[in-house]
C-alpha cells in the first residue's frame, strides 16, 4: 500500500469507479495536488471522516466556509453549535404544519409539470419534470414560492461556484459567487425578514421564530442556513433522476407490478450505487493515522461517499445495481451528527413521485438514442435523461 499516489479530478471525471476500485486497493488515502486535499475511498475510513467532527472538523475555513457564514452555517459547525442549530432547524423542517403539507404538494406539483408536456410522448426527464419539479417544491417549502424558476437556478448556479471546493481559487468561479452574493443580500434577506413577521407555516418563517430549549436562531445565522438550503434546491430532482435512469435501465429487477415496499428497497440501492452528494472536505484536527497516512494537524481530507459505497469490504458484488439489495444502510445521506437535514423528507417524497411518474407515462422507457449525461467528479449530477411514452 503506497501513500505517495497522486490523483487529478480529471482522472477521477474520466474512470470514476475505476479510479476508486484502484485507490481502495492501493492507496486508501492518495494526494490531489490540485486542490491541497487528500482523498479517503474506504467505508470505514469515510464513515469515521464524516461522524467523527471531533477529530474531522467540518470548519475548513477558506473562502467556501466565509461565504457560507462560518460557523453561523449548519454544514461548517461543529460540537454544540451544530447541535444547537440543528435542534432548531429539524424542529423546523418537521413541523406538522410543514410536514403534513407535503403529500398534496408532491402530487400537485407533480401533475402540474406533466401537464406542461401536452400531447408530446418524449422529454428530457431531468430538465423538464425532475429540476423544475425539484426547485417549485422546495420553493414552496421555504416560503419562496413566487420567485421564478429562472432565478432560483441562477442563485442555485451562483451558490454552487461558492460551495464546489474544487472551485477555491479560480477568479471565474469567485466572480459569480461575489455577484450572487450580492443579488441575495438584495432579494433574500429582506425576504427572510418579511417571513419572519408574517409567521407562516413555512421553513423560512419557522426557522426563524421557533424557539428550542429558549433559544432562536440569530438574523446572521437564519440568512447563513437559508443559502445553505438553497444550495439543496435541485437534490430531490437529481435523486429522481437518478432513481427513474436506473430502474429504467435495470425494470426487469422490479415486479410488473411495483409494490412500495420494492419501491422503497430500489431507492436505497439507488443512494448506494450512485449517491448525488459525491464528496466533501473536512480538516484534521490533530495528527492522526487515516488509511495506512499519518496526518498532521490542519491537513484538509476528502471523503469520497461514492467509493466508500462500493468497497468490496462493506458490499457483495458493489459494482452491480441490485434493487432487491438488503445489506444494511449506506453512506447517501452522511452519517453521525451531520447527517443529512433533509433525509426523511426526501425519503417521504421521492417513492410518490416515482409512482406518479409511472402512472401519468405508461410505457415509460429510456430513449436508447439520446444517452443520459452526467457531470464530472465530486457530483456526477444528471444532466440529461430522455425518455418516451405511450409508444
Amino acid at each position: 500500500m503506497s501513500n505517495n499516489v497522486r490523483v487529478s479530478i480529471q482522472t477521477l471525471s474520466n474512470d470514476p469507479f475505476g479510479t476508486h476500485a484502484m485507490l481502495r486497493e492501493t492507496a486508501p488515502a492518495a494526494l490531489m495536488p490540485e486542490i491541497g486535499c487528500w482523498l479517503v475511498t474506504r467505508w470505514d475510513d469515510v464513515r469515521e471522516v464524516l461522524a467523527n467532527d471531533e477529530r474531522f472538523s467540518p470548519d475548513t475555513g477558506g473562502e467556501r466556509a466565509d461565504f457560507f457564514g462560518g460557523d453561523k452555517c449548519l454544514v461548517f459547525a461543529g460540537g454544540a453549535q451544530h447541535r444547537r442549530m440543528r435542534k432548531i432547524l429539524q424542529a423546523s423542517l418537521y413541523d406538522p404544519v410543514i410536514e403534513d403539507k407535503l403529500p398534496h404538494l408532491v402530487a400537485q406539483t407533480v401533475n402540474e409539470v406533466i401537464d406542461s408536456f401536452g400531447t408530446r410522448r418524449e422529454a428530457d426527464l431531468y430538465s423538464e419534470f425532475c429540476l423544475p419539479f425539484s426547485l417549485r417544491v422546495l420553493a414552496s417549502i421555504f416560503g419562496i414560492e413566487d420567485v421564478s424558476d429562472n432565478q432560483l437556478k441562477a442563485w442555485l448556479t451562483g451558490l454552487w461556484a461558492a460551495a464546489d471546493f474544487t472551485n477555491e481559487g479560480d477568479p471565474t468561479m469567485q466572480a459569480l459567487a461575489a455577484e450572487t452574493e450580492q443579488d441575495l443580500q438584495a432579494e433574500l434577506k429582506p425576504r427572510l425578514r418579511q417571513l419572519k413577521l408574517a409567521q407562516r407555516d413555512v421553513l423560512f418563517s419557522r426557522m426563524q421564530t421557533i424557539s428550542v430549549d429558549g433559544d432562536l436562531l440569530s438574523e446572521e445565522e437564519a440568512y447563513a442556513n437559508a443559502k445553505q438550503l438553497l444550495l439543496a434546491l435541485a437534490e430531490p430532482g437529481e435523486l429522481i433522476g437518478v432513481i427513474m435512469w436506473l430502474l429504467l435501465t435495470h425494470s426487469e429487477q422490479l415486479p410488473q407490478r411495483i409494490d412500495r415496499r420494492a419501491l422503497l428497497t430500489a431507492i436505497e440501492e439507488a443512494n448506494r450505487y450512485w449517491p448525488i452528494s459525491g464528496a466533501a472536505v473536512r480538516k484534521v484536527v490533530s495528527d492522526i493515522e487515516l488509511g495506512g497516512h499519518h496526518f498532521e494537524s490542519n491537513a484538509r481530507i476528502v471523503y469520497d461517499v461514492r467509493s466508500a459505497n462500493r468497497d468490496e469490504r462493506k458490499w457483495t458484488s458493489p459494482e452491480q445495481f441490485d434493487a432487491r439489495r438488503h445489506e444494511g444502510g449506506n453512506l447517501a445521506y452522511g452519517a453521525g451528527a451531520h447527517m443529512c437535514l433533509g433525509a426523511r423528507l426526501v425519503r417521504r417524497m421521492t417513492p410518490r413521485v416515482v409512482e406518479l411518474l409511472f402512472e401519468r407515462l405508461p410505457g415509460l422507457e429510456l430513449n436508447t438514442d439520446r444517452s443520459p449525461k452526467f457531470g464530472g467528479w465530486p457530483q456526477f449530477k444528471p444532466e440529461t435523461l430522455w425518455v418516451r411514452w405511450g409508444q
